[in-house]
């Protein structure tokens, strides 16, 4: 279940960025100057007022903080998915980062972040069997995957949303300062309420154990909503 929304906070003038600068991890993109949500998982705790762990599957590993990571253990042998989901956010006119490192890469894992921009507007990116997915998931209707041969070179991910177009955009960097633009995707829908979805797991059976790691999130509007 998802957390229900109990406050908003406007911010302004908050550049508190994980390990980014401004100039680094906006690249220009858009007017979004000002630092508004984000984790970088360093103190050990899951904060409860940002995540609500979420445990899809029916024997989870615990979801931790550890080595200022988020991380996900997935069992040799064993089928379940679980993983943590955002508090909602604004995402107009917003960039949304995400440093994550995939468990196996061999095959049958799966290492996520994803975008749900609304109840009928969800963009996937997920890295397994040695490559990374991309696609939107918009009505119910899955576009064709974009699929990406998985390096060090797809370690950072952005999601960027452009009203104007009535788009999200799907990036990908080595280091947060050099974006490159994978894919582009409508957003039918309007994105004030949007939610991101960290999420791990093994299908059928990984034949051994390993884990997901995120190293930091960060959200950047114009005007910071967080509920």
């Amino acid at each position: 279940m998802r957390p229900v929304a109990t406050a908003v906070v406007l911010l302004a003038g908050c550049n508190q960025f994980y390990g980014l600068t401004e100039t680094t991890s906006r690249d220009g993109a858009v007017d979004a100057t000002n630092f508004c949500f984000g984790d970088d998982f360093e103190d050990g705790v899951i904060d409860t007022a940002k995540w609500t762990v979420i445990y899809p599957g029916t024997t989870p590993l615990p979801v931790i903080e550890t080595g200022g990571e988020l991380t996900m253990p997935i069992d040799a042998g064993v089928n379940f998915y679980n993983g943590v989901v955002s508090v909602p956010f604004d995402m107009t006119d917003a960039v949304l980062v995400v440093r994550m490192t995939p468990a196996l890469l061999g095959g049958f894992t799966d290492t996520e972040a994803n975008l749900d921009a609304s109840a009928l507007a969800h963009y996937l990116t997920t890295i397994g069997n040695n490559h990374m997915n991309m696609k939107g998931v918009i009505n119910n209707n899955a576009e064709v995957n974009l699929q990406l041969p998985y390096g060090t070179d797809l370690g950072f991910v952005r999601y960027r949303h452009v009203s104007a177009d009535m788009v999200i955009h799907f990036e990908t960097s080595p280091e947060a300062i050099d974006w490159t633009l994978r894919r582009t995707s409508p957003v039918p829908y309007r994105v004030t309420a949007a939610q991101l979805t960290l999420l791990a797991g093994g299908f059928q059976t990984p034949p051994e154990a390993s884990v997901a790691r995120y190293a930091s999130v960060q959200l950047e509007a114009a005007t910071c909503v967080v509920r």
